[in-house]
């Protein structure tokens, strides 16, 4: 594909408006591509966390349970995990 633009128009384009159409032309690829881009990688990130939030809880229900029940007894039964231990 052989791509020919027309004589006039080459003649018309010095090197001071071609830089304005290249700023201009990088402008929208910024406007139309990467901000979309960035907007949903943030949504990505977050999303993402919050799942890893809700596998987190998931996996120590346990501890969740007993510290919601009686969070102030010394009765209470021990659970051995990272997480209790951590929280003492």
């Amino acid at each position: 594909m052989n791509l020919r633009l027309p004589r006039p128009l080459l003649q018309k384009l010095s090197p001071e408006r071609l830089a304005v159409l290249v700023v201009v032309l990088g402008l929208s690829f910024g406007a139309v591509v990467l901000v979309p881009g960035v907007k949903l990688a943030s949504e990505l990130v977050e999303t993402s966390a919050a799942l890893k939030w809700v596998g987190e809880q998931q996996r120590y229900t346990t501890v969740i349970r007993l510290a919601g029940n009686d969070a102030g007894s010394l009765d209470r039964p021990r659970v051995h995990s990272r997480v209790a231990r951590s929280a003492e």
